[in-house]
């Protein structure tokens, strides 16, 4: 997820509703990075807003009751699935600042902390699933 600030005196970039996140300078922006992605955007609309599942301050939701129930009042539409979430794991957040990411919340991916490798290292790690 990469922030970008909103326009100046652009109130609904890209067509959005009026209701997506009107209080907050930055947009939240998400390239495509599944082929379920790329499908959605090819055959729907050119922009979707989509959440990670839970309220500012709230933990994610991680069945599909707790998501229909929490967020039928704004959501259109859902996209649901029947592998169940064992592990809360949010987005990484970066902002450009001066040319070079800064992460604001590192996450799936990057978390707990970078990788740098020692020169003379060899580049491959062994690693099993726990």
């Amino acid at each position: 997820m990469i922030l970008r600030k909103k326009e100046a005196g652009q109130s609904r970039p890209g067509g959005l509703a009026k209701g997506v996140a009107p209080f907050n300078p930055c947009l939240g922006i998400m390239l495509p990075y599944t082929p379920l992605h790329y499908l959605l955007l090819e055959k729907g609309p050119s922009v979707l807003v989509m959440t990670s599942g839970n309220r500012s301050g709230e933990p994610l939701s991680i069945d599909n009751e707790d998501a229909l129930q929490a967020f039928a009042h704004i959501a259109d539409y859902f996209l649901l699935h029947n592998r169940d979430i064992y592990f809360r794991a949010d987005d990484s957040i970066v902002r450009v600042q001066a040319g070079k990411p800064r992460f604001l919340r590192r996450s799936r991916g990057y978390a707990p902390l970078p990788w740098s490798w020692i020169k003379g290292c060899r580049k491959s790690w062994p690693a099993g699933q726990g």
